[in-house]
């Protein structure tokens, strides 16, 4: 953890925390301390802290690579490091941050996978959102909603999600 957190200026206690999150997750202590540099990594490049940076990329993994890492497409530490340079180009390039991108997938990525939207397209749909509505959080919320919608969620299942159910499909 030591090596990892002066390789890319970070506390030692920061990393740490990180593994031991991803540990506890079910990685073994090997893969959760490559996790955890790529959580840093994206802590310094984002700007964000290692906590959230660790609960975004944890979300992102959950949501878009666990099938591609169960089955040995991918390692887990290769997605975490994809996801990564994913959210930092993003978050270079368009009106939003690598962190508030992160903070919209781990939103929406559920809901999104679930419409068969690729993590690429999930980053396409929250930064053109993103880009009229200036705020990550409200584009999550409203592409979470409308992909729910879209499938026909009922409203009890809306409500349940904390969204309006208004105009919904009754049960």
């Amino acid at each position: 953890a030591q090596q990892v957190a002066s390789a890319i200026a970070s506390t030692t206690l920061e990393v740490t925390q990180s593994a031991t999150e991803w540990s506890r997750l079910g990685y073994a202590m090997s893969d959760a301390l490559e996790l955890a540099e790529q959580s840093a990594i994206y802590s310094k490049v984002g700007a964000t802290g290692i906590d959230v940076a660790t609960e975004n990329l944890t979300a992102t993994l959950q949501a878009f690579y666990s099938d591609d890492i169960r089955d040995g497409i991918i390692t887990a530490s290769d997605a975490a490091e994809e996801i990564v340079d994913k959210l930092v180009n993003v978050g270079d390039k368009f009106a939003s941050s690598a962190e508030g991108m992160g903070q919209g997938i781990s939103a929406a990525g559920s809901a999104l996978i679930a419409a068969n939207n690729s993590l690429d397209e999930s980053l396409a749909l929250i930064t053109a959102g993103t880009t009229i509505l200036q705020d990550e959080s409200e584009t999550a919320s409203a592409l979470r909603t409308i992909s729910l919608r879209l499938r026909g969620t009922k409203a009890k299942e809306l409500e349940e999600a904390g969204l309006d159910a208004e105009g919904a499909i009754e049960d």
